[in-house]
């Protein structure tokens, strides 16, 4: 709490100087279209100014340490969605036989930052639709562009200012964001949220990390990645249901039916964030795991500029990890790491070597991975032609082949 009052307090120091600036052009305007100054409005617009004043300081405040600012790096992000129920419980340590622990709700941290971002947003919409009454499609601009500035703040960590982002990008933002703007009728939030959504987790990192899983294994890491895009799916088609109905029906009618759903999408009823919750110890491994992959991908970068290498399949990489790191990454099975880094190979190596990362404890060096390209999967292997009736596939696809 003491840290959202802090921006409160530091917007109220600011605002005098906007109140300075903005009052002469304001007060002209508004003598040039009513012929006079109409203090009831001057007080609603004002009492704007500091609302927008203070959400740009929540959004961008506290700013990061010198000392933290020089270990940014890359785009953090959160995908497991609706996490913060299972933070609110988990905090309150409710007991479901004793009605008398669930007051403990009321008293974590986790519960009231959802409810504050919950309302941080609603305002905005108010103004705009029942003060200013703009037509809905100007409200639709203006809302777009505000929550846009404030994404591309945080996510570009104060537009590169920072050479990572400061703040992490929660799914769970998705959901809160979508409630409160359908609440007051800000369909713009719900379609920025979804946007962010769709383009950050799911494209840049989801699908195209399980992209060879997907098109190119049979097995039961397949179905594990098709029952999550197929959940995902499900809960997206219900969040757009409200501000896309023709389109997200049509997408509900081709979607396979489980028992218990609807024929109409907008009979269901909404998501509910803590559906899909994981704990901080697994949010905490894949938010370092990002921050190795952001960090191969920095050296791939070099090795296509230098033409070791073209697309990141024909790289083999090299990780050379202290004892955390690399207990961390040989967690993995070696063949899911390198999917995860989208190279054809990776090997882990114990001790220095390689370029320096901002990761503590990695260096990273890339090389044009040996082997021939499998004409199925893409990937360098040496096992190539190992299958007499597939001789331009590898083993693994040979064997995805002939099952």
């Amino acid at each position: 709490m003491s840290q959202y009052l802090e921006a409160l307090r530091q917007a109220m120091v600011i605002y005098p100087m906007i109140v300075v600036l903005f009052t002469v052009p304001y007060i002209a305007w508004s003598y040039h279209k009513y012929g006079s100054v109409l203090s009831l409005r001057v007080l609603i617009v004002y009492s704007f100014l500091l609302y927008l004043l203070c959400v740009y300081c929540l959004v961008i405040l506290p700013l990061p340490t010198p000392e933290k600012a020089a270990t940014l790096h890359g785009h953090k992000a959160q995908l497991i969605p609706f996490s913060f129920l299972a933070d609110i419980v988990k905090q309150a340590e409710i007991q479901p036989g004793q009605p008398a622990s669930w007051l403990h709700i009321f008293t974590g941290s986790a519960f009231w930052t959802t409810i504050f971002n919950l309302f941080m947003t609603m305002p905005f919409g108010v103004y705009l639709r029942y003060y200013f009454c703009y037509h809905w499609r100007k409200t639709l601009r203006l809302s777009f562009l505000l929550s846009l500035f404030f994404e591309l703040t945080q996510l570009s960590g104060l537009y590169f200012v920072y050479p990572g982002s400061y703040r992490l990008f929660d799914v769970d933002d998705l959901i809160v964001n979508t409630n409160a703007g359908y609440a007051v009728y800000d369909f713009n939030k719900v379609y920025h949220a979804v946007y962010n959504f769709c383009v950050v987790a799911m494209s840049n990192f989801y699908l195209d990390v399980t992209k060879d899983r997907l098109y190119c294994t049979n097995g039961a890491a397949r179905k594990a990645a098709q029952t999550t895009m197929y959940k995902i799916l499900v809960a997206l088609d219900k969040i757009i249901a409200p501000i896309l109905c023709f389109t997200s029906q049509e997408i509900w009618d081709f979607m396979p039916k489980t028992e218990g759903m609807n024929k109409y999408v907008v009979f269901e009823a909404m998501p509910k964030a803590g559906q899909y919750a994981a704990d901080d110890a697994f949010k905490a491994k894949w938010a370092q795991l990002i921050a190795v992959r952001d960090e191969v991908k920095k050296v791939l970068e070099q090795a296509r500029a230098e033409k070791t290498i073209g697309a990141s399949l024909e790289a083999s990489v090299t990780l050379y990890c202290n004892d955390a790191v690399y207990d961390l990454l040989n967690s993995i099975p070696m063949d899911e790491l390198a999917d995860l880094m989208i190279v054809s190979h990776v090997e882990l190596v114990k001790g220095e070597g390689g370029a320096a990362s901002a990761v503590e404890g990695l260096g990273v060096a890339a090389a044009h991975a040996t082997g021939d390209k499998c004409e199925r999967c893409w990937k360098y292997s040496a096992s190539i032609g190992s299958h007499p009736a597939h001789p331009t596939l590898c083993a693994r696809c040979a064997s995805v082949v002939e099952a």
